[in-house]
This record gives C-alpha cells, structure tokens and sequence, in this order.
C-alpha cells in the first residue's frame, strides 16, 4: 500500500509539472469517489481527498458521481459504475490505450472537441504526437 501511496504521490508531482500528462491519466475534475487496483492494491479516492494519477496496467472504477482525467490533451469522463484498464504500451512508441470493462466512458481529443462514448468492451487508443 505505501509502496502505491509513494508512486502515486511522485506521479502527481509529475502531472502537476508545465508539461502535458504522458504516461499517466492525470485526474482534472472530481465530484465522486473512485478505486484504482495496480498490481496487488487497491486505493479509493473520496472526494475531498488528493486525487491519484492512473499509472500504467491499473484499473479504475467509478463508484459514485463523476471523474475526469487527462492525457496529454485527451480529457476522459467516466461516472459511476463505469470501469476501465488503463495501459501504455512498451514500445518506443509508448500509445496509452484504455479497455472499459462497464459502463460507458467519454473520451474527447482535446476540452473543446465533442466526447465520443466508449462503451464496454471497447478498447481506445489515445492519440500520440507524431514523432519528428
């Protein structure tokens, strides 16, 4: 458990950094409780509390009311009952994807583009910059 604490609490210093989330989803809004599972623990965030970045292979399940998270510009919305496993892949390419297992979660490019639902089942590829 602290061991989760420790990473989670040096992940949010990184989201809190100038520079866009990119291997997190770095929570952004939060009007209800949600449980991230990495590995073998498991960490409820009420509000209220710091909320915790969603590091890669973790789960996460809505419990009550809403949460929002980023990714580079990607915002995602997810509300209760929703939950969904959040990967970057291990390639020098490095695309962070989300799999949502119930429920239903928003994804929208950037904070001003229209969401487009991902229902469960689906598996969503966020967009990576293109290498120059």
């Amino acid at each position: 458990m602290r061991r989760l604490l420790f990473a989670a609490a040096v992940l949010a210093a990184g989201c809190a950094a100038p520079l866009p989330c990119t291997q997190a989803l770095c929570p952004s809004r939060q009007d209800g409780s949600y449980r991230v599972t990495g590995w073998d623990k498991s960490v409820t965030v009420a509000p209220g509390q710091p909320a915790i970045p969603i590091v890669s292979d973790s789960t996460v399940e809505v419990l009550d009311g809403r949460a929002e998270f980023v990714n580079r510009s990607t915002v995602m919305r997810a509300s209760a009952g929703a939950s969904f496993r959040f990967t970057v892949s291990s390639d020098d390419a490095h695309v962070p994807a989300i799999v949502v297992s119930s429920g239903e979660v928003l994804v929208a490019l950037s904070s001003t583009s229209a969401p487009s639902p991902v229902p469960a089942g689906a598996e969503f590829f966020l967009p990576v910059p293109k290498k120059k």
